[in-house]
Parts: structure tokens; sequence; C-alpha cells
């Protein structure tokens, strides 16, 4: 959902018409795109039966310090459908360069609503890192990998 606008005085005359105007250009050309994912942080699961958005703090993920990550995860292949229920979330970094992944084990917590919080990140080395989530309901598993430029 986009973000709340500021709102607009209606009797702007000439000035509040090119300021519409400008926002309506601005919209139209692709804009508003703060509140939509970059392409890489949001995507469907393997099988298609999730979409998984994530967002790191600090932003961007720094080296060697903790962040933490805020993963939503959806009915299908849109964050438009609802959130998904009964679901269980695996994290994890991995280096596939060096074929190693982190020195910590994250820890997941559920926040209901198809969200969860996950505390414990920490990528130690700069380089590529995939950012490893599985999501598990009713004994089955699907995956979404993130790429993720560390420096």
């Amino acid at each position: 959902m986009p973000p709340d606008l500021p709102a607009m005085r209606s009797g702007g005359g000439t000035r509040g018409r090119a300021a519409a105007a400008a926002l309506a250009a601005a919209l139209l050309a692709g804009g508003a795109q703060g509140w939509e994912p970059a392409p890489e942080r949001g995507r469907p699961s393997s099988g298609g039966s999730f979409y998984i958005v994530y967002s790191p703090t600090p932003d961007p993920v720094p080296l060697n310090q903790l962040f933490r990550l805020s993963l939503a995860v959806y009915e299908g292949d849109s964050r438009r459908s609802q959130p998904a229920a009964d679901t269980e979330l695996l994290v994890r970094g991995w280096m596939p360069e060096h074929e190693h992944g982190m020195n910590l084990v994250p820890e997941v917590r559920p926040l209901g609503g198809g969200r969860f919080a996950v505390e414990g990140m920490l990528f130690h080395m700069p380089g590529r890192w995939q950012l490893e989530v599985e999501i598990r309901r009713s004994g089955a598993a699907e995956r979404a990998t993130f790429e993720i430029q560390v420096r």
C-alpha cells in the first residue's frame, strides 16, 4: 500500500493544478516507488506458493556488524495477496564463492500476520552473500534466495 501523501488544498489555482499535474506525472513515471520493495527485496518462493519480502536494519547490510531483518510472507506469488498463516521460517546467510555460511545462528521470531523478526544476522566478510529463507507449512518447504552485496 502506498504511503500517505500530503494533503493538497483545493482552490490552489494554477499553482495547485500544476503541483497536482507534476505529482501525477511522477506517479505515472514510477516516482513513487518508495513503498514498493526493490526487485531483490521481494520475490516468489521456489514453488510459487508464497511471496517473501525482507527489510534489513540497518540498511544497507553492514560488514561484520549485527543486523536485523523484518520478513513478511504472503500467499501466492504477489505481496498484494493476504499474509500467509501457519508458516515457519528458517533463515541463513551463505557465501557461495567461499562455500560457507555465517558464524552465528539467527533467531527467527513470529510476529503474527505473516510477519517475522530475525535477530543475530552477521555477514562477517565482504562480497556476495545469499540470504536464504525457507518457508515451511504442513510438512512442505519452499525457499527464496536473495543476493546481497556486502562492502
